[in-house]
């Protein structure tokens, strides 16, 4: 998404003076086994854009709905809706399971990356190309099998001790901002065990030079920007209207609202209680902090196993001037800004072998919608972002951008799996002061990118969509050159827009480009407001038929190794 990025909460330099109390805002949890009632939310069509009106929220509380038991935050930890203290005792008192057995059985399912409620499933032609890269990324080698580690290694597991050095795995500390205490530096590493379950309730600030990783066997270590499972019968009260509850939600713009673990997903709504009617419609009241959720089950809180509400924190910010941060074989999920933000030209950040869902779906600047999973913004240098998974993103799931035509070189986005993001790889700068903006060695190469448009992000009714822009997707101006590899990778399916370089600033791209031996699938779709498939060089095409789709990529690409249109 176009530059939506400044009112989202990126976090300030102010972390590295955290205090023993502030420590306790990140809470460290398992998430609970899956209980055996998993009632359907409901059931949506496919992707469709209504003319809902989807303006700014409608904040006035409505008290009438509310019921007479309160609903307080913790005034002990700001932003905190309960202390961690208050959470263990909830937990316990809920006899809610002390392992992540729930996230390890959902997490490879297929059906939970994609069902009828949170999309739109495809039939693929390159599933198995889809299921081996997925296995590739997800059993990756540990950190220190991908990287030297030249300095101190720091420890960081769910079954630590914040008074641990940190410097073994047996004397692991159980806090990342308790590791970042132990002052690491250039060439130091903060390792997270994997299997274990880390929470957010504000960005993970990277520190320049230091690699952060996983160790240990097991799933990759998870951090998610959900502060806590929400499935706590206590969180929940219910309202005068009848199915309609509330909690207290003391953070910003929750972007979606994800039931076991991607079994469904919530319907955002703006424009207050009266529009919740269907079970998962949410309402966020921002004055009041109050969170309204639909639900005809019962209380949340004991329908579901697993309840993650997305908070608008980027999970990991790289602030202006940071170089050479390294983030590999993590699990980041559930945040309403993004998963990893380079801010203002970054220089040597590199993402490997991560998994990254359910991303985006903030409003923090208005009505559109946006969110990334990876965002390079205004300019890189020597940025590598390969061989990860990336599914369910409200927008991009990998992007460089900006608007002051600052130069991009030597940047890879390669190797990634790509699913039902809303666009798969975007680059733009408009150049708004007219520079001599340059792209050079810029390589995307071996991706597989897929089921573009069928994802969460696009679904019917569900306040702000953000559009579809493709599964390649360019906007620039003034660009004084384009140096760019696109190679072996899979096209597979796009709800609308496939390829879409849509300005002037990428005329002339095929002799600036080298573009070839890539494969296109697309099928037929009802796509409305837009009749464009195919958008290159000036020439708009709509594709619905095999000979179309064909020379259309034959502009694009000079050699394709195949091209079939899905009738």
């Amino acid at each position: 998404m176009s530059g939506k990025m400044k009112a989202v909460s990126t976090g300030s330099s102010n972390l590295k003076k955290i205090s023993a109390v502030a420590l306790s805002v990140l809470t460290i949890c398992t998430v609970s086994a899956c209980k055996s009632n998993k009632a359907a939310i409901t059931e949506y069509s496919k992707p469709s854009f209504p003319s809902e009106n989807s303006s700014a929220a409608d904040n006035k509380t409505d008290s009438s709905v509310i019921s007479d038991n309160s609903v307080q935050a913790d005034e002990n930890i700001p932003g905190s809706i309960f202390s961690v203290e208050e959470q263990e005792r909830t937990n316990e008192k809920e006899n809610k399971s002390e392992s992540s057995s729930g996230r390890s059985e959902y997490a490879r399912r297929d059906e939970i990356i994609i069902n009828e409620n949170t999309g739109t499933p495809i039939v693929s032609r390159a599933a198995n190309e889809i299921k081996n890269r997925r296995n590739e990324i997800l059993n990756s080698g540990n950190t220190e099998e991908n990287y030297k580690i030249t300095g101190k290694k720091i420890y960081v597991s769910e079954n630590g001790n914040d008074e641990n050095d940190g410097l073994s795995p047996e004397t692991a500390v159980k806090n990342i901002f308790a590791a970042e205490l132990l002052s690491p530096k250039q060439g130091d590493a903060i390792l997270f065990e994997r299997g274990s379950e880390f929470r957010i309730s504000e960005p993970i600030n990277a520190i320049p030079g230091v690699v952060y990783g996983s160790y240990g066997k097991g799933e990759k270590p998870a951090i998610y920007a959900s502060p806590k499972n929400y499935a706590i019968k206590t969180f929940w009260t219910p309202t005068k209207k009848k199915n309609v509850w509330v909690a207290n939600y003391g953070y910003d713009d929750p972007g979606c609202i994800v039931f076991n673990w991607g079994e469904d997903a919530g319907i955002r709504k703006a424009n207050g209680l009266e529009q919740l009617v269907s079970n998962g419609q949410f309402y966020h009241n921002k004055l009041d902090s109050l969170l309204y959720l639909y639900c005809d089950k019962g209380n949340p809180g004991e329908v579901y196993s697993d309840i993650e509400i997305c908070a608008n924190i980027a999970i990991f910010y790289i602030d202006v001037g940071f170089t050479d941060i390294t983030i590999d074989n993590l699990a980041l999920k559930y945040s309403a800004a993004g998963a990893v933000w380079g801010w203002y030209y970054p220089r040597g950040l590199t993402v490997t072998n991560c998994e990254m869902a359910w991303i985006g779906g903030n409003a923090s600047s208005g009505q559109i919608r946006a969110g990334n999973a990876v965002q390079i913004w205004d300019g890189a240098t020597d940025c590598k972002i390969d061989n990860n998974w990336i599914y369910q993103v409200f927008d991009t799931a990998i992007s460089w951008q900006g608007d002051n035509g600052h130069n991009y070189k030597n940047i890879s986005f390669s190797g990634n799996l790509i699913e039902y993001c809303a666009v798969g790889i975007e680059i733009w700068d408009h150049n708004k002061q007219n520079k001599d903006c340059k792209v050079e060695n810029f390589v995307c190469n071996d991706n597989i990118i897929s089921g573009i448009g069928y994802g969460w992000g696009n679904r019917k009714n569900d306040a702000g969509l953000r559009g579809i822009e493709g599964i390649i997707s360019g906007s620039a101006s003034n660009l004084g050159h384009f140096e760019m590899t696109m190679k072996n990778n899979i096209f597979d399916c796009s709800y609308s827009k496939f390829i879409h370089f849509k300005n002037s600033g990428f005329d002339g791209i095929k002799r600036k480009a080298v573009i070839t031996g890539n494969t296109y699938y697309q099928k037929y779709t009802d796509y409305s407001p837009s009749l464009t498939d195919f958008e290159f060089q000036g020439q708009t095409v709509r594709i619905t038929s095999q000979e179309i789709f064909e020379n259309a990529v034959r502009q694009f690409d000079s050699s394709p190794k195949k091209i079939e249109f899905l009738s």
